[in-house]
């Protein structure tokens, strides 16, 4: 719910609340705020953030700067135009990213999938015979690297993880082949 401030002055109590929410998850005790600020007794910060008196403008900049928080946010409500166009460039990086990741993972999936077939295909060979050892071999080495690069797509990332669950083909009862960590597929 976005708060509205239509008057030119400051709401004391929207900045109050405002105050205390950016002071509470900073971890800071309104003693140990105001005495940052210079006052000598807690009561200052209680009483700015019940909305009856407003700080002056150095104890605002210093709130800020203590608190890490935006200056137009604890005024205004909402964040700094500046602040709204990094949160839309980083939302779109972080769109392109997952797209980038979509698609390797689809590719890698596919190579894997078409070394497994191949794999099959070896093992039916080697069943009826024929010398196709160092093929084998050289697939089972092609499966291990695809399989790490798997779980490097899918470190730190549950969507990730959940497509190669879902892909990542199992015989019978076994487990399945790519290892994510602590928890296997």
């Amino acid at each position: 719910m976005q708060e509205k401030n239509t008057e030119k002055s400051i709401n004391n109590e929207l900045f109050g609340t405002r105050l205390r929410k950016s002071r509470t998850q900073k971890g800071l005790s309104q003693i140990s705020l105001a005495l940052k600020l210079g006052y000598k007794r807690s009561g200052s910060i209680s009483n700015i953030e019940k909305g009856k008196s407003p700080p002056d403008i150095n104890a605002l900049i210093k709130i800020a700067e203590i608190l890490d928080a935006d200056l137009h946010y604890l005024i205004i409500g909402k964040p700094s135009p500046g602040e709204q166009r990094l949160e839309i460039d980083y939302l779109l990086l972080v769109g392109r990213l997952a797209e980038y990741v979509s698609k390797s993972l689809y590719d890698t999936l596919g190579w894997r999938n078409k070394i497994v077939y191949e794999l099959t295909a070896a093992e039916k060979k080697l069943s009826e015979g024929q010398d196709v050892g160092a093929l084998i071999e050289n697939l089972k080495i092609q499966l291990k690297q695809t399989d790490s690069a798997l779980v490097l797509l899918a470190k730190d990332q549950p969507w990730v993880q959940g497509v190669i669950r879902v892909l990542v083909p199992t015989k019978g009862n076994e487990k399945p082949s790519v290892d994510l960590g602590k928890t296997k597929l």
